[in-house]
């Protein structure tokens, strides 16, 4: 049995993978903690009895060597230069194997492509739309990964739009994509516009009543259209798959549709959202960690 973990900006699920790579159980905590003795602490408690022999992380951030270095510094309070394999290690006294979020959704989707009805696939970008964004790539039945652990970190791509504005990431640069179209981007945005306090879901709820709110989220689709347009332009995908809370509302995939048509055909790509929902990390890091296995 594989205990996958998925942790994320606000929720960490846990879930026990059968030999069959099917969530036999789930259960989920929030991520935030003031510091990582007592986030462990909470995580122990919810993996309870749980029987496993090893384990498969999905993680927001970047990955070197066993070691979170994140762009984002401010998503998760305990995380940075956090050695986030030996942590794990020391913590469930099993075998360990850690990859980005993103990379791990991205290679459970491709995976329930294979197993589809529908025409072959060979590259896709995953994105992931919630308390920031991540992206995973698959290009040519191969996950895309770096040494350094930059790669498809498409968040932090920068966009440009008339009358935009200017927003500070804390990555170091300004208008990244992050800023922009993720939940937390999102609600910030419309709180400051309509000057009351909003969450993402609210705002999503104003859109056909409010200018300030539809301005918002298009803003957001659109800056997600034009990601998705330069990243085909530039490896050639075949089917972008939207997940996390924003990317699989359907009202928010519908406007990515929209401002995609905007483009020549030839750079526009198939838009989708994740078949298997909130648990693409869950599935796909433990299909890595068995091919990791395997050697």
């Amino acid at each position: 049995m594989i205990l996958a973990l998925d942790i994320g900006g606000t929720k960490t699920s846990a879930a026990l993978i059968g030999p069959n790579l099917k969530i036999v159980e789930k259960r989920s905590i929030s991520t935030q903690s003031p510091n990582w003795a007592m986030f462990a602490r909470a995580l122990r408690e919810l993996i309870g009895t749980w029987q496993f022999d090893r384990v498969a992380v999905a993680t927001t951030g970047r990955i070197v060597e066993g070691v979170l270095q994140p762009l984002n510094t401010e998503m998760i309070s305990f995380w940075n230069a956090l050695p986030i394999t030996d942590e794990l290690t020391k913590l469930f006294s099993q075998p360990v194997f850690v990859v980005n979020d993103a990379a791990a959704a991205a290679w459970g989707e491709f995976q329930c492509m294979q197993t589809s009805d529908g025409p072959l696939v060979h590259s896709i970008l995953y994105l992931t739309i919630s308390t920031g964004v991540g992206s995973g790539l698959i290009v040519n039945d191969r996950l895309v990964s770096s040494a350094n652990g930059l790669a498809s970190h498409a968040g932090h791509c920068q966009h440009s739009l008339p009358g935009l504005g200017v927003y500070h990431c804390s990555c170091g640069r300004t208008n990244c994509i992050e800023t922009i179209a993720s939940g937390t981007a999102i609600a910030h945005r419309a709180t400051v516009a309509c000057g009351e306090t909003l969450s993402t879901i609210e705002v999503f709820a104003r859109y056909y009543t409010h200018s300030e709110c539809a301005r918002v989220i298009d803003q957001a689709a659109h800056a997600i259209s034009d990601l998705i347009v330069n990243m085909n332009a530039t490896m050639g995908i075949d089917r972008a798959v939207l997940g996390g809370g924003v990317g699989l509302l359907d009202l928010f995939r519908e406007r990515v549709r929209f401002y995609m048509l905007k483009n020549p055909t030839v750079f526009r790509a198939e838009i989708t959202t994740a078949a298997l929902g909130s648990d693409s990390g869950l599935v796909g890091v433990a299909q890595l960690s068995n091919k990791d296995e395997a050697g």
